[in-house]
């Protein structure tokens, strides 16, 4: 049978709830160990939020980041992380945050960067 895009959208709406893994963890600090380096000479800070940052918690398999920055550097930011695969998805309707996401097919997790 051939795939649809309607087969794509409906598999796009299913969301698996994995126990903790410890991997996310780690995953972060590789993640965070990349974006320092990319944005190095830039005042930020980079932290991990949401689910997988809770050990022990059950979650979607993406790590949430949250990178802290100035105003001033916002457009050298984007410039730099979409350099690296991150695509910047605007405030998403919340005013003063600026989301970024970008998905890994190497390590199969969804990285979603939020300010």
């Amino acid at each position: 049978m051939a795939k649809t895009r309607a087969d794509d959208q409906q598999r796009e709406k299913v969301v698996l709830i994995q126990k903790y893994n410890p991997e996310w963890q780690r995953m972060f600090h590789e993640i965070r160990d990349a974006l320092m380096t990319t944005l190095e000479g830039l005042d930020v800070a980079i932290e991990h939020v949401g689910s997988t940052a809770i050990p022990g918690l059950s979650a979607k398999s993406i790590i949430d980041i949250d990178i802290i920055f100035g105003d001033d550097c916002f457009p050298n930011l984007v410039k730099r992380l979409e350099e690296i695969g991150y695509h910047h998805n605007g405030d998403q309707g919340i005013r003063g945050r600026e989301a970024f996401k970008r998905e890994s097919v190497q390590t199969l997790v969804t990285q979603n960067l939020i300010r």
